[in-house]
C-alpha cells in the first residue's frame, strides 16, 4: 500500500481581465459618446441589425457586443440594464448560450464557419428573444467568407443581429461596413486606465504606489485589457508593487535610464550616451524601443522650450517631469530639431533593415550628438569696399571700372522663401532662367548681387530693367565670379 501524501491541486484563481469584464453598458471604461449611442438605441428600440465595432485591442469591443446581447435577451426585459442574475445574463457573458454565435476570425475565418452561421441565422431561437453573431477580427475573413456575408447582411433574417469587430477598420470590405453602423472605440486616457485599475486594487487589496499606478496605466497605451492584465502578472509578487516592478514586468526601459541618456547625448557626454545605450541593450531591450524612447524624450524638452506650462503632458513621473524641465536649457531648438530628424532616420533606417543593431544604435547617438542647427541657404553677403557691374571672369578684364560703393545702408537679407518669391514673378525667359541657375548672395535697395557665370554679363540690362519692374525700384545685377 503506497504511503505517498496526496499532493492537492494548486488554486487557480480567476484572472482580472475576466473578474472584472464589464457587464453593463454604464460599467464601460470611457467611451462615453458610444455608450450615449447605445443605451439610446436600446431604450428606444432602434437597434440596428448590424453594427461594426472598430478601434485598437482591448477597448472594449468584445464586451460591449455581450453587452448587447445581454441587453436584448435580459429576461427581465430589454434595455441598456440587464438585470445580470437571469439565465441569459449568466450564461451570454460566458460565451456558452446556444443563441449567441461568437466566431473568432483570426482563426476561423473560412467559407465554412459562414456557411454555419447562415444556418444558425435560419433556425429559430432556442431560448432567447434575439439571436446575435458576433466575429471578432472581421478583417481576416477571407474574401470567399467575406462576399457570402455580405449577401447575409444585405437581408437579414428578422430577430438577428450581427456585430463585427476590427482592429483594422481600413482592411474591411467597404461594402461590408456600408451595411453596418459604425461605433469606434477610441484608445483610453491614462487617467481613464488609472481609475479603472484604483478600482480593481482597493477591491482586491493590492497595495501599489501611486506613481507606479501611473506607470502601469501609460504602459498599457489606452489598451485597459492590458493593463488589467498587467495588474495581474504583478500580483503574484505578494508585496507592495514599486514603480521598478512596473518597468520590469512590462519590459519597458526604465525612465531614469531613459533620462540619462538623453541628458548625456544633450550635454554632449558621447561616451556616457553610448553606454548608456549598451546598457538598455545589454537589459533586453530592441534598438527600436531605445530610439522610440530617445525621440519622445527630445519631443518632451523641445515641448518644454515652446511651452514651459505645459509639463502636465508629459508622459513621465513627478521626477521624470523635473529631468525634462533641467534639460531643456541644454540644446537649442534648432538643435533638437536636428536630433530629432537624426534618431527618426535611424528608426527608419532600422525598420527597413538597412543598418541595424547597436552598431547601429551608436551611429545615430554619434551623429546626434554632433547635431549643429542647418544654416540657411540663402545669406547676406559679406559687406565690401567696391563692386563691379556686371563684370566678366576674375580672370578676364571688367567690362566697367572699379567704383566706390554707394553709402547706402545695407539691406535686410532675403530668405530663401523671399527669392524664390521674387523668381516667380519676373517673367519667363533667358533672365528668369539664368537667374535661377545663380546662386544669389544679397538684394539691397539698388543691386542685386549672385554668383554666376560671364553669359550673365550680356543680360544685365534686361535683367535690371525687368527686376525693377518687379521691384518698383531702379536695381543693378552685380556678378561676382564662380
Amino acid at each position: 500500500m503506497s504511503t505517498k501524501k496526496s499532493i492537492p491541486a494548486p488554486a487557480i484563481e480567476r484572472a482580472i481581465t475576466a473578474k472584472y469584464r464589464p457587464r453593463r453598458i454604464a460599467d464601460l471604461a470611457g467611451q462615453s459618446v458610444l455608450k450615449a449611442t447605445l443605451t439610446s438605441a436600446l431604450e428606444r428600440g432602434m437597434v440596428a441589425a448590424a453594427y461594426l465595432f472598430t478601434g485598437p485591442a482591448g477597448t472594449g469591443k468584445t464586451s460591449t457586443a455581450r453587452i448587447l446581447a445581454a441587453s436584448l435577451n435580459c429576461e427581465e426585459g430589454s434595455g441598456p440594464e440587464p438585470c445580470g442574475v437571469c439565465g441569459n445574463c449568466r450564461q451570454i457573458p460566458l460565451g456558452d448560450h446556444p443563441d449567441i454565435l461568437e466566431i473568432d476570425a483570426a482563426s476561423n475565418g473560412g467559407i465554412d464557419q459562414i456557411r454555419q452561421l447562415i444556418e444558425f441565422v435560419a433556425t429559430r431561437a432556442i431560448r432567447a428573444r434575439t439571436k446575435v453573431v458576433v466575429i471578432d477580427e472581421c478583417h481576416q475573413l477571407s474574401t470567399a467568407a467575406s462576399n457570402a456575408l455580405l449577401k447575409t447582411l444585405e437581408e437579414p433574417p428578422a430577430g438577428v443581429v450581427f456585430v463585427l469587430a476590427t482592429t483594422e477598420r481600413n482592411a474591411v470590405l467597404e461594402t461590408i461596413r456600408s451595411r453596418c453602423q459604425e461605433l469606434s472605440f477610441r484608445p483610453l486616457s491614462t487617467d481613464e486606465v488609472q481609475a479603472n485599475l484604483k478600482g480593481i486594487c482597493e477591491e482586491e487589496g493590492i497595495v501599489i504606489t501611486e506613481t507606479a499606478l501611473a506607470e502601469l496605466a501609460r504602459a498599457s497605451h489606452g489598451g485597459l485589457r492590458d493593463a488589467q492584465s498587467l495588474l495581474g502578472q504583478l500580483r503574484v509578487l505578494g508585496r507592495a508593487i514599486a514603480t521598478e516592478d512596473v518597468w520590469e514586468q512590462a519590459s519597458a526601459i526604465p525612465e531614469p535610464l531613459k533620462h540619462s541618456l538623453l541628458g548625456n547625448l544633450l550635454k554632449g557626454d558621447l561616451l556616457s550616451a553610448l553606454e548608456d545605450a549598451r546598457e538598455m541593450l545589454s537589459r533586453g531591450h530592441q534598438v527600436d524601443e531605445v530610439l522610440a524612447g530617445l525621440r519622445g524624450g527630445v519631443r518632451d524638452v523641445m515641448l518644454m522650450q515652446l511651452v514651459p506650462a505645459a509639463d502636465g503632458r508629459l508622459e513621465a513621473t513627478a521626477a521624470g517631469k523635473h529631468r525634462i524641465t533641467a534639460l531643456a536649457g541644454r540644446r537649442s531648438y534648432p538643435e533638437l530639431q536636428v536630433i530629432a530628424e537624426v534618431v527618426a532616420r535611424g528608426m527608419q533606417a532600422n525598420h527597413n533593415r538597412a543598418l541595424r543593431g547597436a552598431t547601429l544604435l551608436d551611429l545615430v547617438i554619434m551623429e546626434a550628438s554632433q547635431a549643429q542647427p542647418v544654416a540657411p541657404s540663402v545669406v547676406a553677403a559679406p559687406v565690401v569696399t567696391a563692386r563691379v557691374v556686371v563684370a566678366e571672369e576674375a580672370s578676364e578684364e571688367p567690362a566697367c571700372a572699379l567704383a566706390p560703393a554707394p553709402a547706402s545702408p545695407p539691406a535686410a537679407p532675403v530668405g530663401p522663401d523671399a527669392w524664390a518669391s521674387l523668381l516667380s514673378k519676373l517673367p519667363a525667359g533667358r533672365v528668369r532662367e539664368k537667374l535661377e541657375a545663380a546662386t544669389f548672395l544679397n538684394l539691397s535697395d539698388s543691386e542685386l548681387v549672385v554668383v554666376g557665370p560671364a553669359s550673365l554679363a550680356a543680360l544685365a540690362p534686361a535683367a535690371g530693367k525687368a527686376l525693377s519692374a518687379v521691384l518698383g525700384r531702379p536695381i543693378k545685377l552685380v556678378r561676382r565670379a564662380e
